[in-house]
C-alpha cells in the first residue's frame, strides 16, 4: 500500500477498528498545526469490560506508536526505512518505524481529536498462549534500537514473568510455593485493572504460568536467531 500511494500522507488503520467521522481531517490538521512533524498518531479507544482474554488496543495520550491509528508524511516514512518485514508477526513493526524517525531526528505528535475504535474482542486461551512467542520479534527491536527500547520497553519479558518462574523453580522444592502462582496471578490482574471472574482467572492462571517459560524460551531463540547479545540492553 505504501509502495503504491501517491498522497503525501499516508494514513494507517487495522480491519478491527471504526475510525471517527472526523479521523482524516483531524489527522490532516494535526500535521498542519506541526510542520516538523513526520508523523501523528491519534487516540485509539475500546469499549467494554477489559479482561485478561480481551483483544484491545488502548491509546490515549500518545507514545504508543500503534499502526491501527497512525498516519506518516510518506516522504519521512521512506526516509526512515518504511516497514521492516523482517517482522512477520503483527508485533514490534510499528514500533520499528517509530524509534527509526525518532532516531533520525523527527519528531511524533500526537492528536486526541483523531479518535479510533477498537472492537472489543474475545481472545482464546490458545491465541493468546501463541502470541508470547512474539518476543522473539522484541530482540530485533532491541538490536535495532537498543537505547531507545531500553527506554521505552525495558526488557523482552512481561512485567510479572519472572515471578512465575521463580515460585514454579521454588515449588521443585516445597509444593506449597504453587500457592505463590495463585498470589502472583491475582497482582497481575488487579495490576492491569482486568475484570474477571473464578474462570478466566483460573485460565490466565494457567496462561501465565504455562506462558511466562513461553517467553522466556522466545526471547532466548530470538536473540539465538538475530545474533543478539543481551547484554547491549544493559548500556
Amino acid at each position: 500500500g505504501l509502495r503504491v500511494s501517491s498522497a503525501p500522507i499516508v494514513a494507517f488503520i487495522d480491519d478491527d477498528c471504526t475510525a471517527s467521522s472526523k479521523w482524516i481531517k483531524s489527522l490532516i490538521a494535526a500535521f498542519s498545526r506541526n510542520k516538523g512533524a513526520w508523523a501523528v498518531e491519534g487516540k485509539t479507544v475500546t469499549k467494554g469490560p477489559i479482561g485478561p482474554f480481551s483483544h484491545y488496543i488502548i491509546n490515549n495520550n500518545g507514545g504508543m506508536f500503534m499502526t491501527c491509528n497512525m498516519a506518516f508524511r510518506k516522504k519521512r516514512l521512506l526516509e526512515a526505512g518504511r516497514f521492516d518485514e523482517r517482522f512477520k508477526h503483527a508485533n514490534r513493526e510499528d514500533a520499528d518505524v517509530a524509534f527509526s524517525i525518532l532516531e533520525k531526528g523527527g519528531k511524533i505528535s500526537f492528536c486526541k481529536s483523531a479518535v479510533v475504535c477498537h472492537a472489543y474482542l474475545r481472545s482464546s486461551f490458545f491465541r493468546e498462549l501463541r502470541k508470547k512467542t512474539y518476543y522473539m520479534w522484541d530482540i530485533l527491536l532491541a538490536k535495532k534500537h537498543s537505547k531507545l527500547y531500553t527506554k521505552n520497553i525495558k526488557v523482552p519479558l512481561e512485567r510479572f514473568t519472572p515471578l512465575y518462574i521463580l515460585f514454579w523453580i521454588l515449588a521443585w522444592f516445597q509444593i506449597y510455593f504453587l500457592i505463590g502462582l495463585v498470589f502472583v496471578s491475582m497482582a497481575e490482574l488487579l495490576y492491569r485493572k482486568y475484570s474477571f471472574g473464578i474462570v478466566d482467572f483460573i485460565r490466565f492462571l494457567f496462561l501465565q504460568s504455562i506462558g511466562s517459560f513461553i517467553v522466556v524460551a522466545s526471547a532466548i531463540y530470538g536473540m539465538i536467531k538475530f545474533r543478539f547479545n543481551p547484554v547491549n540492553l544493559l548500556r
